[in-house]
């Protein structure tokens, strides 16, 4: 097979192989002298640019066929079909830094804004309490931005006023036994009550340094489209 179009074929989510279309190497291929035979007033030298893409569109004949090849042997083909994403890259909205997350529409647009820490998401666990207007929540990178929250604020680009860190061994107590918000394993919040941040006048706007989900690739949408070069 030549180079041509291709699509993927997806197995439990997961690419296996690749199929391309391709001319057979056993179609006879005319060669340019014979071509340009065929072509009425053809002269190389004064050839006008309709004749040029006549010129070429008898040179690259269509693709017919397609093939069905390993996806590490894709490289360099030519996708014949869209590939659809089966899950979406992010999985949910999450954050693009380590900072603090908080509603957008909470800012300020006279002077600093100011937000109590009521706790702490991390990668890989999720926050389940509540955030209440002028309340925010210390993220990591990658941390799912907790409901009705849209907006964070990297942590050097704020100040913190008292201690927004976690306590390890409330966390791990609050893994083991399925507690509602790690900032309230065991009945007791992680952070001091007076915990908060303060955040300059113009430095955010809402939606800042969230991640959204499907950002990336969306469940159900072309990840690659048909031509593209793999």
């Amino acid at each position: 097979m030549r180079g041509g179009d291709c699509t993927t074929i997806l197995h439990e989510q997961y690419a296996t192989h690749i199929v391309l279309d391709g001319a057979d190497d056993n179609q006879a291929m005319k060669n340019v002298d014979q071509i340009a035979a065929e072509l009425q007033g053809y002269d190389p030298a004064a050839l006008p640019a309709d004749k040029v893409n006549e010129f070429l569109a008898l040179l690259v004949g269509p693709v017919q066929q397609t093939e069905t090849v390993a996806l590490h042997a894709a490289l360099g083909r030519v996708l014949a079909r869209d590939i659809v994403s089966p899950i979406s890259v992010p999985p949910h909205d999450n954050s693009a830094m380590d900072g603090f997350a908080f509603a957008g529409a909470d800012l300020k647009t006279n002077g600093a804004s100011r937000f109590k820490v009521v706790g702490t998401a991390l990668a890989g666990m999720a926050w389940q309490g509540s955030v209440e207007p002028g309340e925010c929540v210390k993220i990591m990178t990658g941390a799912i931005m907790p409901s009705g929250l849209d907006t964070v604020v990297p942590q050097e680009l704020c100040t913190l006023v008292g201690s927004a860190l976690v306590n390890s061994e409330q966390v791990k107590r609050a893994v083991v036994q399925g507690a509602q918000g790690v900032q309230r394993a065991q009945g007791a919040p992680l952070q001091p009550a007076q915990s908060h941040i303060d955040i300059p006048a113009g430095l955010l706007k809402p939606g800042d340094n969230r991640r959204l989900l499907g950002e990336d690739l969306l469940q159900g949408a072309p990840a690659l489209l048909a031509g593209d070069m793999m």
